[in-house]
């Protein structure tokens, strides 16, 4: 559940969220790269959590960095982020984007894929067939439950 949350916030956030921050300024473009890069090292990591046995000590360790890593990249959205937009975007314009993070949501894979675009373009082309396949493995996993 955890995985698929993450999979799809951070799919409809590059589509919606990062190419709105990156018109603001020149410094708001560069932190919306750095949340980039900690969005796709975390990308990474859930892939390899996905396949590792839960009951391993191994991964363990891996998802307490992985959760200290998240919390981080969270703390920096809301501190460094999201004011931003609130000062750039009227009430009507957030709510527009409210719409649009949702509507994303639906069309997101609710996978991580080491491969997947960290761009709002990247994830509109290639976001929904994985989006598809994804939702298809899940249903079959759910199935054989």
């Amino acid at each position: 559940m955890l995985a698929r949350l993450l999979a799809v916030h951070e799919t409809a956030e590059e589509e919606v969220v990062h190419p709105r921050i990156r018109r603001i300024s020149d410094a708001a473009d560069a932190l919306v790269r750095d949340r980039l890069d900690e969005e796709s090292a975390a990308k990474n990591v859930l892939a390899d959590l996905e396949g590792m046995d839960v009951r391993s000590s191994d991964f363990e360790l891996a998802f307490l960095a992985f959760q200290r890593d998240v919390e981080f990249h969270a703390e920096s959205e809301e501190t460094e982020i999201f004011p931003l937009l609130a000062a750039a975007a009227d009430a009507e314009e957030r709510t527009r984007l409210g719409s649009m993070l949702i509507a994303a949501e639906v069309f997101a894979p609710t996978h991580a894929h080491r491969l997947a675009p960290d761009s709002a373009v990247g994830n509109m082309l290639v976001g929904p067939p994985i989006a598809v396949f994804d939702r298809v493995r899940d249903a079959i996993k759910a199935f054989r439950r």
